[in-house]
This record gives structure tokens, sequence and C-alpha cells, in this order.
């Protein structure tokens, strides 16, 4: 096959699959017509009409975006944390729609209104999440990647119940030709663990020292700074908005001037990200320390 006919055939299967998408996307807001806006609400599966609040990225580079009902706030729902939903904006009440919302949410503006829980998830007798292979909707993805230091190995598993999807699951991988494994992947996967259980709980503790060390350094050298409270990760924020300079150049010049390399909030996010940096804790105490030391000196002397 030649260069070109590779490229024409890659460009015909993503063709494929946005078409397979937008048709089951289409079906699903036929689905949610056809059930009508208030037997979702009643059954817990839509919230209708809602006010957006503030946006933001948490610690897990995941955006987050606040919404509070405005109705119907005595009727027990289907949403619980990590469930998939979709936002609808409505015209009106008869005519839903999928239109994607212009507005920034993070300021609550627009007519964003309706959130539902997706056609999978959205039954509201689903067992809890299950430790031995998904049931239902259910669809279990975990990679040892980031807790055991292995992602230059790139193993990770997808566990599905339901045969359908985890056919078009399968589909999927091997179009995009990410099924192939290599063998030292396999053998680091199941010593992870199996056996590395006693490593990682020691590490954890590790690395909420160093986030403790963190907030310690900043309350007591820099307290106009903000570190955000952890949640899960390595990766803790810090709201540097008091300096009055925006974050790239802050971020540029840590770099350039100060010798320490920081994340401009901005990268996750152009506006929710206006403000604040990134720092990765997931490194010796001493090399931590240092960072930081290295970070009070420039802003002392420059800002």
């Amino acid at each position: 096959m030649t260069h070109t006919n590779a490229i024409l055939e890659l460009q015909r299967q993503r063709m494929l699959l946005e078409i397979e998408y937008f048709t089951e996307k289409e079906a699903f807001r036929k689905l949610t017509e056809s059930r009508g806006m208030a037997r979702l609400v009643k059954r817990g599966d839509a919230w209708f009409p809602l006010r957006v609040g503030k946006s933001y990225y948490n610690s897990l580079n995941q955006l987050c975006i606040e919404v509070h009902r405005t109705a119907d706030q005595d009727i027990e729902h289907n949403f619980e944390f990590g469930r998939p939903v979709q936002f609808f904006k409505q015209p009106s009440a008869q005519t839903p729609t999928t239109q994607a919302p212009t507005p920034n949410p993070s300021r609550g503006e627009g007519s964003l209104n309706t959130l539902t829980t997706d056609n999978i998830t959205s039954n509201a007798n689903q067992a809890p999440l299950p430790s031995g292979g998904g049931g239902g909707g259910c669809i279990i993805c975990c990679s040892p990647s980031k807790s055991f230091n292995t992602a230059g190995l790139q193993m990770a598993n997808i566990i599905c119940a339901d045969p359908e999807t985890r056919r078009r699951i399968d589909r999927a991988i091997n179009i995009n030709e990410v099924c192939d494994v290599n063998p030292f992947g396999i053998v680091a996967l199941e010593a992870a663990y199996n056996e590395s259980g006693q490593w990682l709980d020691e590490l954890c503790l590790y690395l909420w020292d160093n986030y403790r060390a963190l907030c310690h350094f900043f309350a007591g050298q820099l307290p106009q700074l903000q570190v955000c409270r952890l949640e899960g990760t390595y990766l803790p924020w810090v709201d540097v908005s008091a300096l009055g300079i925006p974050v790239e150049q802050l971020c540029h010049r840590l770099l350039s001037e100060g010798r320490v390399w920081v994340n401009p909030g901005t990268m996750y996010g152009p506006q929710s990200g206006q403000g604040y940096i990134r720092l990765n804790i997931a490194c010796p105490r001493s090399q931590l320390m240092e960072g930081l030391r290295r970070i009070k000196s420039f802003i002392c002397q420059n800002l």
C-alpha cells in the first residue's frame, strides 16, 4: 500500500467512525424526545431546568462544571460521581436539541439548561461498580502506568461485560491500531497488581508527605499564594493570581530565569486555568524543596 493510499484509508475510517457517532447521537436525541423531558425528570434521569455555575479543572485534569437544579429538587436522581452525562441546549421544552452551548459556562451564561444521564448508565436499578468485570452498561478502564511508573510499557485494561459494547470497543481499538501489546508490559502489569501493593502504599505516604511539605512551605514562605486541596494525584495546583502576572509569562520566566519548570494552568483551560500553576511532587523531597526555593527566590527578587 502506498503512502497516499494509507492516508486515504485512514481518512475513510475516520469518516465511518464519525458517521457512526452522529448516528448514535441522533438516535439518543430521538429517544429523549419520545420519552419526554418531564418523564426523564420524574425518573431522576434528567435535571430540567438547571443553572450552570463555575467551571474548573481538577487535579486529575478533568473539566468540572458546577450545575444546580432550579426545580424538582425533592426528586431523587440517578447522577453519581464518574457517570457520563450529556448537556442539552433547549430553545423550548418541546424541542430538545444536542446543539452545544457557545457562552462560557464558567460565567453562568447562556441557555444551557438540561443535564441528562447517558443511554448506558441511566438505569436507576444499576448495581454499584463491580469488582469482577463489570455488569449492565458498566465499562472499567484502568492502567498501572501512573501508579507504578510503567507508562513506557503502554499497557492498560478495558473490562466490559456487554458483548455488543465490547465488540464496538474492540473494533475501535483495531481501527486505531492500538491493539498490540509487548510481553514486558504484560509481565509488568501482573507484577504491579499482584506483588507491588506494599510499594504503592509506601509511595502514597511519601507523596502525601511531599504535599504537606509543599503546603507548609507556601504557608510560611509565600503566604500570598494558595495551594489547592489535593484530590488523589501528585499534581497539585497553586493559585498565583496574587502576583498580578499572566501565568504563561510567569512560567516562562520561572524556567528561563529561575531555572524551575512548572505548567501554566491555561494549558488545561484557557479561561479557568488563568491564575494557576501546576506542580509535580512525584520526586525526591530534596528535589521538590530545591524547586520551591528557586520559585521563592525568583518571586522575591522580581515580583
